[in-house]
């Protein structure tokens, strides 16, 4: 679906393509911009991941954890297309070191989320400049 999407996309003139680690799109996208036969100079590439302590980016290696996800990311994108780089990298949602790998996959149902504490912590915003410093 994300293949027939993108080049329709692009066949009317749309440049920005959005991904994100939680949409699992990347090589659906990536092989729409194979088909639909762009120069990537002529395209905006955003991708997002998950935010520390969520979805496999641990609170230990928030850091080496992040490069992983964007390494991933880069490797799918160009899995049909020759993608070098990715424009924008968005931490997709805030960061909660609070949670355990038996927290709920929706982020919004997190110990965070449910406290609404995700970027008012101290330790989710040394996350987030953990994150940062990998993008």
């Amino acid at each position: 679906m994300a293949s027939a999407t993108v080049q329709a996309a692009l066949s009317v003139g749309f440049t920005h393509i959005d991904t994100a680690f939680d949409y699992g799109n990347q090589r659906g996208v990536s092989m729409g911009l194979k088909a639909a036969g762009r120069s990537r100079k002529e395209l905006f590439i955003t991708t997002k991941i998950p935010g520390c302590g969520l979805q496999g980016v641990f609170p230990n290696d928030c850091y080496g954890n992040t490069m992983q996800f964007i390494k991933e990311d880069l490797g799918q994108l160009g899995s049909s297309y020759p993608m070098e780089y990715i424009d924008l990298i968005l931490i997709h949602f805030p960061p909660c070191v609070a949670a355990d790998a038996s927290s709920p996959r929706s982020p919004s149902k997190s110990v965070c989320g449910v406290k609404r504490s995700g970027c008012t912590d101290a330790d989710n915003c040394k996350a987030v400049g953990e994150q940062w410093r990998a993008v």
